[in-house]
């Protein structure tokens, strides 16, 4: 389980069931989705993320290695461009960032 902080609270979120379900202008970063299209799943502790309709999770591999995961963010926002919007830094385990690689590498052939 991969976990975050926000405002002092201890959340997990499981990176398995996950999909790369589309990819930015820039090179190097990636917006997953669960394959089931259950968000709740993912994030049913965090009220905050339930209850917003604009989220994303996102994946930044590296710049010199795109088959290999940087960081792992996710975000959710009232409105697009609102400097409050600041995305949430995940902390990933071995397992989990080995996950996320493969998905990079099945995306990148």
């Amino acid at each position: 389980m991969a976990t975050y902080y926000v405002n002092g609270n201890q959340f997990e979120v499981s990176v398995y069931g996950l999909r790369i379900e589309s990819d930015s202008d820039k090179e190097n970063i990636f917006f997953l989705a669960p394959i089931d299209n259950n968000w709740e799943k993912y994030f049913s502790a965090d009220s905050n993320w339930i209850a917003s309709k604009n989220r994303a999770i996102i994946v930044y591999a590296s710049e010199n290695n795109l088959r290999k995961v940087d960081r792992l963010v996710y975000i959710y926002w009232e409105q697009v461009g609102n400097p409050n919007n600041v995305e949430i830094e995940v902390d990933i385990n071995e397992t989990d960032r080995a996950y996320l690689n493969g998905l990079l590498v099945q995306r990148l052939g």
